[in-house]
């Protein structure tokens, strides 16, 4: 956990040296913190039942995208 909490703030760093940190970034980098923090606290034993499942989920996901390719987006620099 120290790691990955060392890992973050290093790349917190050198993303706010890049680009602009902003509200909704940092949220959203400190949610990615909390979740790593939430699946370190859950036992290993849960984490390698959950294996198999999330392989058939991410291939459920990436049939979706085949047949449903075109995701509307909008772009604000318009």
């Amino acid at each position: 956990m120290k790691k990955t909490f060392i890992a973050i703030t290093t790349i917190l760093l050198l993303y706010a040296f890049i680009g602009e940190l902003t509200l909704p970034k940092i949220l959203l980098m400190l949610g990615g913190l909390g979740t790593i923090y939430a699946i370190y606290r859950v036992p290993a034993r849960i984490i390698e039942a959950m294996k198999y499942p999330l392989i058939i989920l991410s291939f459920l996901v990436t049939a979706l995208f085949f047949v449903y390719p075109r995701v509307p987006l909008a772009y604000p620099a318009r």
